[in-house]
C-alpha cells in the first residue's frame, strides 16, 4: 500500500514539472513583447562627431571658382532619442571650408578667372527633430527620418580683398534627412545619413553666381556619424 501511494506522488510531480517549466518559459519570452507592446523604450541620449560631404547646389558657380562644387567638413551633435513614441529631438553644428579657390568674372558664358584667390567657409547649425524605428525590437539596428531648420554662416575670405569684396553672412534654410544607425559595441554606434538642403537667396545677387543664376547654398549631403548611444 505505501510503494502505491509513493508511486502516485512521483507521478502527480512528474506530471507538474513540465507544466511549470512551460508557465517559466512563456513568461520569459512573453515579457519583452509586453514591454515592446507597452511604448518602446526609455528616453535616451546620442552625442557624436560627424563626417560631412556636400553636393552644393550651386554647381556651376562653385565650379568656376574651384573646379569642384563638392565640399566637407567635420562637427559635432547631440540627440534625446525616445522622447515619445520613438520622437527624438537634434542640434548639430559642422564647419566646412573650401579653398585653393579664384575669384572671377563670366562674359557671354566663359569664366575669366582674375587671380585674386579665394576661400569659403561654410557652418550650418541645425536644430530639429524626427522619428526612430528598431529593426530588430531591441534597437540594434535603426532606421530614422526627420526635418532640420537651418542657420548657415557663410564667408568669402579674398586675397587682396577691397571694401565690399569679402562676405560674411548667415542665411536660413531647412533640411529633410534619413539615415540608419547601428551597434558596433556596448554604447558605441556607427550611422550613416543623407540630407537634402535648401538655402535659397543666400548668393545670386552678383559675380559668377548671378551670372549663373543659382542662389541656393544648400546641397545633397552625404553623413557618417560615430559616437555614444545612452
Amino acid at each position: 500500500m505505501r510503494f502505491r501511494i509513493l508511486l502516485s506522488a512521483l507521478a502527480v510531480c512528474a506530471a507538474a514539472v513540465p507544466a511549470g517549466a512551460q508557465t517559466i518559459e512563456a513568461t520569459r519570452f512573453a515579457a519583452p513583447a509586453a514591454a515592446q507592446a507597452g511604448g518602446g523604450s526609455r528616453p535616451g541620449l546620442r552625442v557624436y562627431g560627424l563626417y560631412d560631404y556636400v553636393s552644393l547646389a550651386a554647381r556651376d558657380s562653385f565650379d568656376a571658382i574651384f573646379d569642384s562644387s563638392n565640399i566637407s567638413g567635420l562637427g559635432v551633435g547631440v540627440e534625446g532619442i525616445d522622447l515619445w513614441r520613438g520622437f527624438f529631438a537634434r542640434f548639430a553644428y559642422t564647419r566646412m571650408t573650401k579653398t585653393g579657390g579664384t575669384r572671377a568674372f563670366v562674359i557671354n558664358g566663359q569664366v575669366i578667372p582674375t587671380g585674386v584667390g579665394l576661400e569659403v567657409e561654410m557652418s550650418p547649425i541645425e536644430f530639429g527633430g524626427g522619428w526612430r524605428q528598431s529593426l530588430d525590437g531591441i534597437d540594434r539596428y535603426v532606421v530614422y527620418g526627420g526635418v532640420s531648420g537651418l542657420r548657415m554662416a557663410y564667408k568669402e575670405i579674398s586675397e587682396f580683398a577691397q571694401s565690399g569684396d569679402e562676405v560674411d553672412e548667415t542665411f536660413n534654410g531647412l533640411a529633410v534627412f534619413a539615415g540608419l544607425d547601428a551597434m558596433v559595441a556596448r554604447s558605441v554606434f556607427l550611422g550613416a545619413e543623407v540630407q537634402y538642403r535648401r538655402v535659397p537667396d543666400a548668393i545670386g545677387f552678383d559675380g559668377v553666381s548671378q551670372a549663373f543664376g543659382e542662389d541656393d547654398l544648400g546641397g545633397v549631403v552625404f553623413r557618417v556619424l560615430f559616437g555614444i548611444r545612452r
